[in-house]
């Protein structure tokens, strides 16, 4: 239903990035947290993750529980038993098979909530140089400690046409050869035109721009 798509769109403009530069960064911020959590796991989900990021993709998990004591799912050897025997997995419509420790391990991976947590160090000396720190994912190795950088702030910025794709769903201006400004977000980008829809008294209306009219095209990122 083009969640995958709207999701990217979404997290790359509050992140400031275009949309391959959130996908190429959060797949790496999973890529480690897996080789940290669960290596057994990591080779055997990234393809997944790969694929079920792709816009139109289909991921399907079922559980047969027929015959299952329920009360006794908390013990492990049980529950292992359980999910190799009734868990399915598809990804595009693909079966994928994992082995019961496999299983098992994304079960407990699963209930798990992923917590962002600041670094900590409770030496006053030190509390200045962590400040500027990134947050990081628990049990994954913080970045080297450098001198704190203050980020760019958001702003128009020129933006090469072929480049406009990446970033739907962010704020634009375009200026035409005729001399018409358009500005509003960019819905679109297709066969050579872009659509922008515009705030009007009542709400907002959609307009096509040529790329080729364009004399100037920025982006707010």
């Amino acid at each position: 239903m083009g969640y995958n798509q709207r999701k990217n769109q979404f997290c790359a403009m509050q992140s400031g990035l275009s949309v391959a530069e959130y996908r190429d960064q959060h797949q790496s911020l999973i890529q480690d947290w897996l080789n940290e959590q669960a290596p057994g796991l990591a080779a055997v989900l990234m393809p997944v993750y790969q694929q079920t990021g792709e816009p139109g993709a289909r991921l399907a998990m079922g559980l047969n529980l027929e015959g299952v004591d329920l009360q006794a799912l908390n013990a492990p050897d049980y529950r292992g038993e359980v999910l190799s025997r009734g868990m399915s997995l598809s990804v595009n419509d693909q079966s994928l098979t994992l082995k019961p420790e496999q299983l098992e391990r994304l079960w407990v991976l699963m209930q798990e909530p992923v917590v962002l947590e600041s670094q900590v160090n409770t030496q006053e000396s030190e509390a200045s140089e962590l400040a500027g720190m990134p947050r990081v994912m628990p049990g994954v190795a913080s970045a080297p400690v450098a001198p704190a950088v203050a980020a760019e702030p958001l702003e128009y910025r020129r933006t090469d046409p072929l480049d406009l794709e990446n970033y739907i769903g962010h704020p634009v201006r375009f200026y035409t050869s005729f001399g018409k400004r358009v500005e509003g977000i960019l819905v679109s980008v297709k066969d050579g035109n872009a659509r922008v829809a515009e705030r009007v008294q009542h709400g907002t209306a959609q307009y096509p721009v040529e790329l080729e009219t364009l004399q100037a095209t920025e982006v707010f990122r």
